[in-house]
């Protein structure tokens, strides 16, 4: 059973999870009809709260590929603001 859910959060898209969701939960219906019905409840709110993190995730790394090229940038203007410094006169 957990491979079968598992199959849900490995597709790409959230349409994509949406129909493995629901084919999951045809799959399952016949043994564990029971699991069916709350798959059938939850769907929402799982796939709901699956693409919130994911989308969250994507921010935080496109914030850390930012505050990287920031983080050059500020070395970069540290390092030629030291060697400007050092060239001037009057610092012998």
């Amino acid at each position: 059973m957990s491979a079968l859910l598992r199959t849900v959060f490995a597709q790409e898209d959230e349409d994509g999870a949406r129909k493995q969701w629901r084919t999951v939960a045809d799959q399952l219906h016949e043994r564990f009809p029971k699991v069916a019905d709350l798959m059938g409840r939850a769907e929402h709110e799982v796939l709901a709260h699956m693409w919130i993190l994911q989308r969250r995730y994507m921010q935080l790394e496109g914030l850390q590929s930012l505050s990287d090229n920031q983080n050059e940038a500020l070395m970069a203007g540290l390092l030629s603001t030291a060697a400007f410094e050092e060239g001037a006169p009057g610092n012998d």
